[in-house]
């Protein structure tokens, strides 16, 4: 399982941020920064897929590290 910090234009309000509440959320100056546990490249690219109809930005995103097994 991998991580990736997903960047995206704006702050996530009430809605968004529960459409996504499976994510860590922080927002701030302009941006939401989504941390989600990964398992491989097709859930990343329903992520993608999922914050794209919604019609949300995604500035960036990268692999930040590598998930410990859940507990």
């Amino acid at each position: 399982m991998k991580r990736y910090r997903i960047v995206v234009r704006g702050e996530f309000g009430e809605l968004l941020s529960n459409a996504f509440s499976d994510f860590r959320i922080e927002t701030g100056q302009g941006e939401t920064v989504l941390t989600a546990d990964v398992v491989d490249s097709s859930q990343l690219y329903g992520i993608l897929d999922r914050l794209r109809d919604f019609a949300v930005e995604v500035v960036r995103f990268r692999e930040v590290a590598t998930a410990g097994p859940a507990t």
